[in-house]
């Protein structure tokens, strides 16, 4: 039976740096939600304060989407009638096709997109 063994030598940093360019693609996936949820128009709209609420932030290495006024967890999670004079298809659970449903991909894959672009342009990959 042979032995092998490979051994791989990161670039002196390198952890820190993938740390920055994975935060930087993370970031970027949830963008990319948002204006998809614009797109969608599934986020219940009668002024737009809640819509323009959503904001996408980085907090202890974690990429968070959030909707900062004080009926948004009533508007997500109690299902009700929406007023859809503005977004058609206003409703509770927007998120729920992005984390289980139809589109559970598409985080994963924007993310994939975003990183694989920011290490070609640093030069790690080509």
């Amino acid at each position: 039976m042979a032995n092998t063994s490979i051994n791989i030598t990161l670039y002196p940093g390198f952890e820190a740096r993938f740390q920055r360019f994975y935060e930087k693609a993370a970031f970027l996936a949830f963008q990319d939600l948002r204006i998809q949820l614009d797109n969608d128009q599934s986020v219940p709209f009668l002024y737009g304060t809640l819509n323009d609420s959503c904001h996408v932030y980085v907090e202890d290495k974690y990429v968070k989407i959030a909707w900062n006024t004080a009926y948004a967890a009533f508007q997500y999670f109690i299902p009700h009638n929406h007023y859809t004079g503005q977004h058609a298809n206003a409703t509770d659970h927007w998120l729920e096709k992005y984390l289980t449903g139809e589109d559970k991909d598409f985080i994963a894959e924007r993310f994939t997109h975003h990183l694989e672009q920011i290490l070609r342009q640093e030069g790690y990959i080509r």
